[in-house]
Formats: structure tokens, sequence, C-alpha cells
């Protein structure tokens, strides 16, 4: 269990064996995460079969061969993610710790001061709140603007961060240079080097000023190969198939999200995983701090809060396994 500072509850479940504060068992709740998910293809061709048999149209053993055919995909779909669910491959487990605090859009549009005063506080709550033996800490999409002058400086102070934990910390910012910004995601090694900056490909039409990266970033660690995505990025299945297919077995991202949004854009992060065969830790400012595994299952989950940090730690396993969907891409619904 971990206690945020304004001494809120912040999760009931860690790890595996944990309990889901949704009331659901453990194996109960992964069925469920993974059935109410689903395929859409499987979703619409049953809406679509029950929609030509109640128009009447066709001859009878026509209509007939449909029940039949529609039947065995829909039953082989369910036999397949039962199996998939209770299949298990020899993997490393990582130990991850996700840290968000909601604040004021004014904090995020004020002046560069502010952003860096709340990036030591962050700092500082990383030293302080990451359990020892914590590998990976994954801190939320931009919390704050930060200039070119200055970005030595907020380097410098998760660096350090970074070293006095020995944990690797991913950072989101906007990076803003003379020119342009950047959505961008850092990734500090666990000995305090700067090893990746990830630019942020799927920006909000209207919303997200800064220029689109173009641009994977892969972390070779002990555990198994990281990779680094941005909240909105993880909406698209072609990037997260491109990841999979240059062996990431478990994607850092961080996340902004909109509160109302916050189940919903959590479970597309988490579907996208399981289409690829990676595990997945995502931390959202006004949303949801995420862990999940390759399966789907729910490892650790909590929300953010408004005025204080909130953080959750648990324990993924971690393991390279290519999925149908990672060889096979979208030919059952439709090409992107």
């Amino acid at each position: 269990m971990r206690i945020c500072q304004c001494d809120r509850v912040a999760s009931q479940h860690m790890g595996q064996s944990g309990l889901h504060t949704n009331g659901l068992s453990p194996r109960d709740s992964d069925r469920f995460d993974h059935w109410h998910l689903g395929i859409s293809f499987i979703v619409f061709l049953f809406a679509g079969a029950a929609a030509a048999l109640l128009s009447g149209a066709g001859k009878p053993w026509q209509r007939g061969a449909l029940v039949i055919a529609v039947s065995v995909v829909v039953c082989a779909s369910f036999v397949f993610g039962k199996w998939r669910l209770e299949s298990t491959s020899p993997a490393q487990p990582v130990t991850v710790t996700l840290m968000a605090r909601d604040v004021p859009m004014s904090i995020y549009l004020g002046p560069e001061e502010e952003a860096l005063k709340l990036l030591s506080e962050y700092a500082d709550e990383v030293r302080r709140a990451a359990p020892p033996g914590t590998q990976a800490i994954v801190l939320p999409e931009k919390i704050g603007r930060v200039s070119e002058s200055a970005l030595a400086e907020v380097d410098a102070l998760f660096s350090s961060a970074a070293a006095a934990t020995q944990a690797a910390i991913v950072l989101g910012i906007v990076r803003r240079t003379p020119g342009a910004a950047f959505n961008s995601s850092r990734f500090y090694s666990p000995d305090g080097k700067l090893e990746g900056n990830y630019d942020k490909h799927h920006l909000i039409p209207g919303i997200e000023p800064e220029i689109a990266g173009d641009k994977h970033v892969l972390l070779d660690q002990p555990p198994g190969r990281w990779g680094l995505q941005i909240c909105k990025d993880m909406d698209f299945p072609k990037l997260s198939r491109e990841y999979a297919a240059e062996g990431a077995n478990l994607m850092l991202v961080p996340a902004w999200d909109f509160n109302l949004d916050r189940w919903l854009h959590s479970r597309m992060a988490v579907l996208r995983a399981v289409e690829n065969g990676f595990a997945l830790a995502r931390s959202a400012r006004n949303g949801l701090l995420t862990l999940s595994d390759n399966r789907g299952r729910i490892l650790a989950e909590t929300a953010t809060a408004p005025g204080c940090f909130v953080s959750v730690t648990g324990k993924v396993n971690v393991v390279r396994e290519e999925t149908f969907y990672t060889r096979t891409g979208d030919w059952v619904q439709w090409k992107q």
C-alpha cells in the first residue's frame, strides 16, 4: 500500500497477488479487462451477423452457414484468449514505481520558475517515495515547459535522483528551443546518465503546438528491452507494433489525461500492450497510474489527486513474445 502526501490511500493492490479495488477477484478482473476490450472485429462480426439474421435475407441454408461460421470464429477467439491468459513463459521481474501530481493549468502555463520548482519537488518525491529495489520510475507527461538554457539544470536534477535511487527515471517535459518546442520523454539510467530522449509522435490537433517526433527510442536494460512512448501515441496501433517488432518487452509511458477519460485512455494503452506482447507502465496526471503485464492483467493501479503526490509500486514480469497481431498486423480489419 502506498500513501500520498495528503494522506490519501493511493492503492490497495500491488503485484499479481494483490487486491483489486474494482471489487472483482484478480482472475475475474483479468478476464473482464481482456474480454471487455476484446477485438473490435469480433464485436462487429457478431453484431453484423445478428443484423443479417434479423433482416430475414438469404436462404435458410445460408443463414445456417452464417450462424455456424460466426459461432466458430467467436468461440475460437474465446478459447485462444483463455489459453493465452493461462500460458506462461520464462520472464524477468521488474519493479516499477509510477508517480504523478495533479496541478492547476496555470502552473503549466506559468513562468519557467514555477516549472523548475515543480520539477524539483518531483525529484525530491522520487528520492522519498521510491521503495528500495525499484528499477524504473515513470513520471507523467508535460510536467513543465523548460527552455534550452534550463534543460541542463533539469537533467542534472534527475540524473542525480536516478543515481541516488539506483533506478531508471522517465521524465515528461516540454523542451523549448528558439525555433520550436517538443513534447519529450527523457530517460535517465540507474547510474545517472541521460540515455534517451523521445519526442511524441501523435500530437492533439489544435491543443499541442509542439513539433511531432518520428524516432523510436529503445533502451537495452538487464531485464529486457524497454521502449518509450507518450500518451496519445498509444492510441495508434502501428507505432506499438513497430516497437514490438524491434523487441520491446516493457513500454514506459508518461501521459496526461482529462479525468473523465482516465479509465478509457488507460485501457486503450493496455490493449496496445496485449496486442503486441509487452508490459506497460503508464503514469498519467489527471488520470490513472497503471501497471499491466503483457496479458493485460492490471497489477497495480490508482487515480491521481490534486495538490499531492500519488505513487504506486508493483512488480511486472517482462518477456519477449511475438504475438499473432505483431506478425500479421491489421489484415483482419483495416490497414492504417
